[in-house]
């Protein structure tokens, strides 16, 4: 199904229930995507991710894979540790 098709088809939903029942199908398939993406990584994985208000790339080391989030060491900082959704990063060599 298109985008355009999909769009045309919630603008005529027409109840509050309808609606609550999309927004919780789409929270549930934006979670499996989000646990899918965790799996791509691994504690001593070296990864990067770009910083949104910034545009700064950070690179750091992968210490623990949480439930919702990637923990990592920033390169080269002393104090640098970061909690980052798994869909963000990418991994370098």
């Amino acid at each position: 199904m298109k985008k355009s098709a999909i769009v045309e088809s919630i603008l005529r939903i027409e109840t509050h229930d309808e609606l609550r029942e999309l927004n919780e199908a789409v929270n549930m398939r934006w979670g499996e995507l989000d646990s899918r993406a965790l799996l791509d990584f691994k504690v001593g994985d070296r990864v990067e991710f770009t910083r949104t208000k910034s545009g700064q790339v950070i690179r750091g080391v992968v210490e623990k894979i949480n439930r919702k989030t990637v923990s990592l060491k920033e390169d080269g900082k002393a104090y640098g540790y970061w909690r980052v959704d798994g869909a963000c990063l990418r991994k370098i060599d």
